[in-house]
């Protein structure tokens, strides 16, 4: 299945999705919410460390906010034994240049820019707690699998803390619908009255072959962010960049969805379509924001400054 293909089912899936969430919630796709990212030693929430943090603060669909920080681990070397640490960053800077790829953290950055990891922990902990009060959406690319299980993992295991969310976190995995773009329409297309949980739930558990949705790589070709927005492969496996991207991924999303309604709306009141009806030319849609965020006083990271 081609780009133009797949990007066609995306705005299908998007439009159920908004039918969906409006019918069982009243609500819509969140204006507000906060996209995050991490980089880490490996997928293994049982023994790997996170090694950065990054959020992307998005209100009225713009970034408000893009910041994070870098966890240095040589601060325990009791608990982290500094030479396994320096073998995991090596095999890292290895795996990523066999793949043409940048692995940004190395051991001196680390040492020169990172924080004690259970402060930055305390950090994040406190951030995602107070956008779980606020009922702030959570978006991250595969973090159902990968993000969010590492997180909780070090709250419990490193700071003895419960889960920062009240219940199940209003989640959305933008690597669930870029995934779902690339299999079967009747696998694909949300069920009626399927919740957005379920539906990702479903999707990243169907087995398929053949199946890209790497947010480096695939999405931002497929997608055209370097050429549209000013960077390239090489910055990526930054948090807080690849943060952003996830923004800009889950924009792209919702702009598929609102065009998708255009075209609906145009075939129901049988008005001539115009010879471009691509999403680029179709009106666009705006719904009115959920949320508010930050919050007065929200956390700011030493690490690294606003961008």
């Amino acid at each position: 299945m081609g780009y133009a293909a797949q990007k066609r089912l995306t705005g299908l899936i998007m439009r159920q999705l908004m039918e969906n969430i409006k019918r069982l919630t009243g609500g819509g796709l969140p204006d507000d919410y906060m996209a995050v990212d991490i980089e880490a030693t490996g997928t293994d929430p049982r023994k790997d460390l996170i090694l950065e943090w990054g959020h992307c603060l998005v209100r009225n669909r713009e970034p408000v906010e893009r910041n994070g920080t870098l966890l240095n681990w040589y601060m325990l070397p009791d608990a982290v034994p500094p030479a396994w640490l320096d073998k995991r960053l090596a095999i890292l800077q290895r795996v990523m240049s066999l793949d043409g790829r940048r692995w940004h953290i190395t051991p001196e950055r680390l040492k020169k820019e990172g924080e004690h990891p259970h402060e930055v922990l305390k950090a994040i902990h406190s951030l995602l707690n107070e956008a779980d009060k606020q009922n702030l959406t959570i978006i991250s690319h595969c973090g159902l699998n990968f993000d969010l299980k590492m997180l909780l993992m070090h709250f419990e295991k490193d700071l003895q803390l419960p889960s920062p969310f009240n219940g199940r976190p209003r989640f959305i995995d933008t690597g669930a619908l870029e995934k779902a773009s690339q299999l079967p329409p009747d696998v694909a297309l949300p069920r009626r009255d399927e919740t957005l949980d379920r539906y990702m739930s479903r999707i990243l558990a169907h087995k398929a072959q053949g199946v890209y949705y790497n947010l480096d790589k695939h999405c931002l070709e497929k997608y055209g962010f370097a050429e549209k927005h000013g960077f390239s492969l090489s910055d990526m496996h930054s948090a807080v960049q690849d943060a952003y991207v996830v923004h800009l991924l889950f924009e792209e999303y919702r702009r598929l969805g609102e065009a998708e309604h255009v075209r609906e709306t145009i075939a129901k009141r049988n008005i001539p379509v115009p010879v471009d009806s691509s999403p680029d030319s179709l009106p666009e849609v705006k719904s009115g924001a959920e949320a508010i965020f930050p919050p007065a006083g929200a956390r700011r990271f030493r690490g690294q400054r606003n961008r």
